[in-house]
């Protein structure tokens, strides 16, 4: 009897210890097999996290045959889509604005040719080489000061949120307005920026002297911009075979035309009426002349601009008071009180070039008898 029980109890430890120990190894292996499982699962979620952050470095391991691997092989590829889709983006972003690249990729439909007609600023830029001797550079060392060049133009464009549409030779052509900036803010967000441009003329001029010093002189290296505020048809214009994101209209043609006024005038900015008005508040400008315009019938007022309110010199304000009293003289042909205010402005400031350019125009109208209905309006010969 007493051999019966203690072999019970045998029994009972002998199972209590195999009990143990299938709970120990029945607790390792559901550790190793959930680590197994856990593991991957939280390094595939911090994966996406990155992702989701913007982080497109990310490389995701396939460990696993299962639905974590597959789920995991399924985001990587995702990954790598998303990789090329930002590849794609900077790449063309370099030769068409992001912005227009980001809507053309997300754009639902296939594209198509075809515009909308939005009101918008348009602005054109040009440095002037005609002044410098580049024949006497090497190809390579033109395209290096045509490039310091536009890349000084256009880092002010997008700065203040400007699309830059063409670069034609040493000009950029950019434009402000829907959908991408306010209805009341793009002629303001252009001028700032082409005011910019006209603060890094200096800069450059001691850049580029300093780089091509020996080769050519940049120091009359001169800028000339023409600004323009109205209704342009913008979109996608070309054929189904080639197409281009592009502003058209007598908005944009008048700009062009300014900025080959500006060298008329002897000024490094001319905006129109319809700047102007929108710029009031925050800009000071210059009434300079009423023109005619190639190719456009109604007559433009133009303006020089000068500076930000509040932050333009008093002899900038006293001379274009001056100016504009002599120009209201001259409307009234009131040829010698007009000569008399000009030669104010030269007092002031021996370079004015619209003062300047008056007077010349005084010596040939002053002995031509232009009728009561004149205008004032001054045709332009040239582009």
């Amino acid at each position: 009897m007493a051999a019966t029980r203690a072999q019970q109890q045998t029994l009972l430890r002998v199972n209590s210890i195999v009990t143990g120990l299938a709970v120990v190894v029945g607790l390792l292996y559901s550790f190793v097999l959930t680590l197994g499982l856990v593991r991957p699962m939280h390094k595939l979620m911090e994966d996406m996290r990155r992702v989701g952050g913007g982080d497109l470095d990310v490389a995701v391991e396939v460990t696993s045959n299962d639905e974590i691997g597959e789920l995991a092989e399924s985001f990587g590829g995702m990954v790598d889509e998303l990789i090329l889709t930002d590849k794609i983006k900077s790449t063309f972003g370099k030769y068409v604005d992001p912005r227009v690249v980001e809507n053309l990729m997300d754009g639902d439909d296939s594209l198509e040719t075809g515009g909308a007609k939005e009101e918008m600023t348009v602005v054109f830029t040009e440095f002037d080489f005609h002044s410098l001797q580049v024949d006497a550079l090497a190809p390579v060392d033109l395209v290096r000061l045509i490039n310091d060049c536009l890349t000084a133009l256009s880092t002010p464009v997008t700065k203040h949120k400007g699309v830059i549409d063409k670069y034609i030779d040493s000009m950029v052509m950019s434009f402000w307005g829907p959908p991408f900036n306010a209805e009341s803010a793009h002629a303001t967000m252009a001028c700032k920026a082409v005011l910019e441009q006209l603060r890094t003329v200096d800069d450059l001029h001691k850049r580029l002297q300093s780089d091509f010093e020996e080769a050519v002189d940049v120091s009359s290296l001169n800028i000339y911009v023409g600004v323009s505020t109205g209704p342009v048809v913008v979109g996608n214009m070309g054929s189904q075979q080639s197409m281009s994101y592009a502003v058209l209209g007598d908005t944009v043609n008048i700009a062009s035309r300014l900025k080959g006024a500006c060298k008329i005038y002897g000024v490094c900015c001319l905006i129109v009426e319809e700047t102007r008005s929108m710029i009031a508040d925050e800009m000071e400008t210059r009434e300079i002349d009423m023109i005619q315009v190639v190719g456009k019938e109604e007559p433009v007022r133009i303006y020089e601009l000068l500076g930000i309110r509040g932050e333009t010199a008093a002899p900038t304000l006293k001379l274009r008071d001056i100016y504009e009293d002599g120009l209201l003289h001259y409307r009234n042909q009131d040829w010698e009180l007009a000569r008399a205010r000009f030669e104010e402005c030269l007092a002031l400031d021996a370079k004015d070039g619209p003062a300047r350019s008056l007077i010349e125009r005084l010596d040939s109208l002053s002995n031509v008898n232009l009728g009561d209905n004149w205008d004032g309006v001054w045709e332009l010969t040239k582009k």
